[in-house]
């Protein structure tokens, strides 16, 4: 879930866009730097929490019962459909494989074990073609979709899953990394990292987050960082879409297939 570090400007002027307007709506305490924390588990999980951003995965895997869902970002980027998303399976773009069955034996690289897009939507289109056998030659864990790229195009990998968004602004700030690569396929899509607070905050303070952003995203003023982003606007997904990644991962397992090998 580690951002690319190229997006990290825009990340700032959105928060401060939208911790202004909060601290204008009476919100104390509220700051303009936005924290990069080193532990997110434990910063999620922390009552005081009054924003984030997660993964859906984690969300699903026990982050829930700490946090509570604001909103889900609406993104303009090719594999994605209003607040869903997918991954593009991508090779380095001279590879011939053109079937997910054809990256049998390649070596893979995903960007967490707790990702979503990386992980858990590739070991969901893997297993049914891997047969409760090790479908790759070798996995490693890269720590984000930027070096999971970055070990194809070095030849360390040679196979990795890379969320649409993420690869759309590699596209925009790396048109040469991403030139190096090429689509085989796409997962299926779900929806996309939510923002959060704190499962104790009250729902007044719920309704201003969102309308807050809603008022940011839609602000003029907003462009330059939301090309950046790649963000549109907001969607309040229901919690239970968030589940179709707990089944594909009891599918994944139903299948003998319970970790990418």
């Amino acid at each position: 879930m580690a951002s690319l570090p190229d997006v990290l400007p825009a990340k700032q002027a959105f928060w401060s866009a939208v911790s202004g307007r909060l601290r204008d709506a009476g919100i104390a305490g509220v700051s303009d730097t936005l924290h990069q924390s080193t532990d997110l588990q434990l910063t999620w999980r922390k009552p005081e929490l009054l924003f984030s951003q997660t993964c859906g995965y984690p969300l699903v895997l026990g982050l829930e019962a700490h946090v509570q869902l604001v909103a889900t970002p609406v993104c303009e980027a090719p594999g994605c459909e209003g607040a869903y998303y997918s991954s593009a399976v991508v090779v380095r773009a001279e590879h011939s494989a053109t079937t997910l069955e054809e990256l049998r034996g390649l070596r893979c690289a995903y960007n967490n074990l707790d990702s979503q897009s990386g992980y858990n939507a590739l070991r969901a289109i893997i297993a049914p073609l891997a047969n409760g056998e090790p479908f790759f030659s070798s996995v490693i864990e890269s720590g984000g979709h930027l070096r999971s790229a970055q070990a194809l195009v070095a030849g360390d990998a040679d196979v990795a899953a890379l969320d649409c968004v993420s690869m759309a602004q590699m596209r925009l700030f790396r048109p040469a990394l991403i030139e190096r690569l090429r689509v085989v396929s796409y997962t299926e899509k779900t929806p996309y990292l939510p923002f959060i607070t704190s499962a104790t905050t009250d729902t007044s303070t719920v309704a201003l987050l969102r309308k807050t952003l809603q008022d940011v995203l839609h602000d003029p003023a907003s462009t330059d960082f939301k090309q950046q982003l790649l963000w549109s606007g907001i969607e309040v997904v229901p919690r239970c879409a968030y589940d179709v990644m707990l089944q594909m991962q009891r599918q994944a397992t139903a299948l003998d297939y319970p970790a990418l090998q």
